[in-house]
């Protein structure tokens, strides 16, 4: 995930290395966590990485345009982690506006652009 909680005074590495590990999933938070928090957002599916930055600055352009009256989200489904990986480290070059929050085990990304 993207964010990370900053760790209370005195926590132990355990609590810290659980922080920094942690993500939401099905199997944390029950079967309609991740449905609900994509609910209503038009789902994609993930082809590669060009088209997926190509894909978020249409959504840009297409929120500047429209004065920023739709959600400012996208979903895309399929995501790997090794593809989440990679995008995350162009992300961390060129988008770092993007903010992210990927269920790995389900292989969806919902994207705040």
């Amino acid at each position: 995930m993207d964010i990370v909680p900053a760790p209370k005074m005195g926590a132990s590495p355990t609590t810290l290395a659980v922080l920094q590990t942690s993500e939401p999933s099905s199997e944390l938070f029950g079967a309609g966590y991740y449905d609900a928090m994509i609910e209503g957002i038009e789902r994609q599916q993930y082809r590669s990485t060009r088209l997926f930055f190509k894909a978020i600055e249409s959504k840009r352009e297409e929120l500047h345009l429209g004065g920023w009256e739709d959600e400012p989200y996208m979903v895309f489904t399929s995501v790997t982690e090794d593809r989440f990986a990679a995008i995350n480290l162009i992300r961390d070059g060129w988008y770092k506006g993007l903010r992210f929050l990927y269920f790995s085990k389900e292989e969806i990304l919902r994207v705040r652009v």
